[in-house]
């Protein structure tokens, strides 16, 4: 009966080592987990600048192309009055000729 229980006692003492170990193996994996979380959260704040960012450059970017269209818009309506001028006076002088 002595022999059985020192057995028992054995088993036991294994078990309580084994479990420290995969106690030790859980502890470093949310040690790990806790490392990567804190990491993705920077890299979600690192994101979230970076799209306000690109927002505020489109912002910027639609701007300039809104004045860059209106330039475009103003060039060909004074093209049009020059040309328009220009092509009037040639063919008054064109007919004068004849």
């Amino acid at each position: 009966m002595v022999a059985s229980i020192q057995d028992a006692g054995q088993k036991i003492n294994e078990n309580v080592s084994e479990l420290n170990e995969v106690t030790d193996t859980v502890n470093q994996m949310c040690s790990d987990n806790s490392a990567t979380s804190q990491q993705l959260a920077a890299g979600m704040q690192e994101t979230a600048a970076t799209t306000v960012t690109i927002n505020e450059n489109v912002s910027q970017i639609k701007g300039e192309a809104e004045t860059i269209n209106a330039m475009a818009e103003e060039g060909a309506k004074e093209f049009r009055n020059c040309y328009g001028s220009c092509f009037t006076a040639s063919y008054q002088d064109c007919h004068r000729k004849q």
